[in-house]
């Protein structure tokens, strides 16, 4: 829920982007969050702080 509201407060900054550049770097930077996300809820049990 948390990543669907934020995506929904992100979503119109980057329809406003212009340029590939930006468009690319905004889904790589999107798709990095999820993938540390994924980690982290695979490997909770095993991380020590």
């Amino acid at each position: 829920m948390f990543m669907y509201i934020a995506l929904v407060d992100l979503l119109p900054q980057l329809i406003k982007t212009t340029g590939a550049f930006h468009f690319a770097l905004n889904n790589v930077g999107i798709l990095i969050g999820f993938a540390i996300m994924l980690l982290i809820a695979i490997f909770e049990e095993s991380i020590k702080l």
